[in-house]
């Protein structure tokens, strides 16, 4: 009976470590496809990260609530600055300045499975603060990614939109290219 036991006690952690592998080298291809830009889904993913990981960093900050407005400004500021006029980006450089700016340290990101059916697969990438939900769909011919479909959440469930992180990420390539931080 123990023999018997510790045979099946076996089998289903040979069962569970094929499919934890398998889980791996979904992910892995996962993270290597390219969206209509060129860019990898795991670029793609770490900027909506990092973007939201900075919202959290500056919750109830001037950077916070005004970050559309700011990003918008920035637009303006490298219109301008292709047109030969960096007195845009110099003002703005001064205005950012003077926000209390805080950038996240990140430690962890982490991907893994969290739903599995016929027609899809849901991936969740977490970090300290922030989860996102990455639907796969599959199709008998190929995987396709819906980056509209992107659900990105605070660790206390609160959703963040996606227009937000896409302007939060404007003003961290900008503070980034302009090294305002430094």
């Amino acid at each position: 009976m123990n023999k018997i036991l510790s045979i099946l006690i076996g089998l289903l952690s040979l069962l569970f470590v094929s499919c934890m592998e398998s889980d791996k080298s979904f992910i892995k291809k996962i993270k290597h496809m390219k969206n209509k830009n060129g860019e990898t889904v795991e670029q793609l993913i770490d900027n909506y990260i990092v973007a939201a990981e900075f919202l959290q960093a500056n919750k109830n900050s001037n950077i916070e609530k005004n970050i559309s407005s700011v990003a918008l400004k920035i637009q303006e500021a490298n219109n301008s600055k292709l047109d030969g006029n960096k007195e845009q980006i110099n003002e703005l450089s001064k205005l950012l300045a003077t926000y209390q700016i805080n950038y996240p340290e990140i430690k962890n990101i982490n991907w893994k499975i969290i739903s599995n059916s016929k027609a899809a697969k849901l991936i969740e990438v977490a970090s300290d603060n922030i989860y996102l939900k990455l639907p796969i769909y599959k199709t008998k011919v190929n995987t396709a990614i819906s980056f509209s479909n992107i659900e990105v959440y605070t660790t206390s469930n609160q959703p963040i939109d996606l227009n937000k992180l896409n302007a939060a990420h404007e003003v961290i390539e900008f503070i980034a290219n302009e090294n305002i931080l430094e």
